[in-house]
């Protein structure tokens, strides 16, 4: 299962965080990994 109780929406979940990846607010950032998994990696 996974905690969130959902499928991660491509559209909202995931757009959402390729935008503000992009985003001006993230011009520091040069390396990241995202785990977009709605908390799947918790449970093993």
């Amino acid at each position: 299962g996974i905690p969130l109780g959902r499928m991660g929406d491509p559209e909202t979940d995931i757009g959402r965080a390729v935008v503000a990846l992009v985003s001006d607010d993230m011009a520091y950032l040069t390396g990241a990994t995202l785990m977009l998994e709605g908390g799947r990696t918790l449970i093993g």
